[in-house]
């Protein structure tokens, strides 16, 4: 019969069990590492879905998505403003007042007057 009691260890035993013991406590160390990088990975790779699920879910949503979209500069020198159109549908996309240098510029008429797109003098009630 024999029965687990507490025996003390020899030196060449506590030696071996402390030699093991670092080895573990590396392992370990090593195994925590990759594992944050794993994680680092993952979280990365997740980030990035989720980014393109929520821009799909705003293309659904609103049934537009931003892009690039040529435009034209037009100088309005009778209103001191420039403004700029879509080259595609020739709407406006935003207007500007002059800023200093193109407003003496414009005073001293070396801005050529571009016409306004045809579809744009319809939108804003002006003839190009």
């Amino acid at each position: 019969m024999t029965e687990v009691l507490p025996v003390r260890l020899s030196e060449e035993e506590l030696k071996a069990a402390a030699e093991d013991l670092a080895v573990k406590v590396k392992e370990r160390s090593k195994l925590e590492a990759e594992k944050k990088e794993f994680n680092e990975h993952m979280k990365g790779q997740l980030k990035e879905i989720e980014e393109a699920i929520q821009a799909r879910a705003q293309m659904v949503r609103e049934k537009m998505e931003l892009r690039p979209v040529e435009i034209e500069e037009h100088f309005e020198e009778t209103t001191f403003t420039v403004g700029y159109y879509r080259v595609d549908t020739g709407t406006q996309v935003r207007m500007r007042p002059m800023d200093p240098m193109e407003r003496e510029r414009a005073r001293q008429g070396k801005l050529f007057a571009m016409p306004i797109p045809a579809e744009a003098a319809t939108d804003t009630g002006r003839a190009g």
